[in-house]
């Protein structure tokens, strides 16, 4: 398991407090081509949007906003 370094922005003042996570740092907004293919992929094959998500390190309204766009 790779572990993340990255600022815990919830806590005010705590601009060098930083916290471990199995999550690489994600920059808000933006899906890569690769997110979107695995947001196809994946609920075509049956993986729930919860787990999708939780994969992606998004919220489950993201995900389901994403599945779709990019079936229109």
């Amino acid at each position: 398991m790779i572990l993340y370094f990255s600022k815990n922005l919830a806590v005010s003042g705590a601009d060098a407090t930083r916290i471990l996570s199995d999550m690489p740092p994600r920059l808000p907004g933006g899906w890569t081509k690769g997110d979107r293919l695995f947001v196809r992929d994946s609920l075509a094959h049956g993986i729930s949007v919860a787990e999708v998500a939780q994969f992606l390190g998004r919220t489950e309204k993201e995900v389901r906003d994403k599945a779709r766009e990019l079936n229109e």
